[in-house]
C-alpha cells in the first residue's frame, strides 16, 4: 500500500488518535492542513467542531474558489474563460500499486479521521 515500509498502519496513522492531537504525523490530514499547514498540529487541543468551523471560516475568507474532484473540467473552464493555454502539470502524488486493506483497517482509519473533523470538513465543503 501507500504506507511506508516497514510501517503497520497503526504507526502510520499514530498521529490521529485521540490522545496525540497535537503530534505531526507521516502525513497532514485535510482539515490539519488548512488549519496548521506544516506548522504544530492542533496546540489547543480544538474539538473537531471548531476544527471545522475555523476551516470553513478560512476557505471563506481566503479562498475564491474550492474544487472538489474533477479538476480537469474546471481547468478546461478556466482555461477556455481566461484564454490561458494548457500546461501539463507533473503527476507527483500518485500511487500505481494495488492497496490491499482489511476491513478493520479501513475502519480504522474511517473512525480517526472522522473524530479528526476530516469527515464533517468535507461534508461542509
Amino acid at each position: 500500500g501507500m504506507i511506508k515500509p516497514n510501517l503497520t498502519l497503526d504507526q502510520f496513522m499514530t498521529h490521529m488518535e485521540p490522545e496525540n492531537y497535537n503530534q505531526r504525523g507521516l502525513f497532514v490530514s485535510q482539515i490539519d492542513y488548512v488549519l496548521y499547514n506544516m506548522g504544530p498540529r492542533n496546540e489547543e487541543n480544538a474539538t473537531k467542531e471548531e476544527k471545522v468551523r475555523r476551516a470553513i471560516e478560512i476557505l471563506t475568507r481566503h479562498f475564491d474558489v474550492v474544487s472538489l474532484g474533477d479538476h480537469e473540467l474546471f481547468t478546461d473552464i478556466i482555461n477556455k474563460i481566461t484564454g490561458w493555454t494548457p500546461f501539463k502539470k507533473k503527476a507527483s502524488n500518485i500511487f500505481d500499486g494495488d492497496l490491499n486493506y482489511s476491513y478493520a483497517e479501513l475502519q480504522k482509519i474511517k473512525d480517526l479521521t472522522e473524530a479528526n473533523g476530516d469527515v464533517a470538513f468535507i461534508d461542509a465543503v
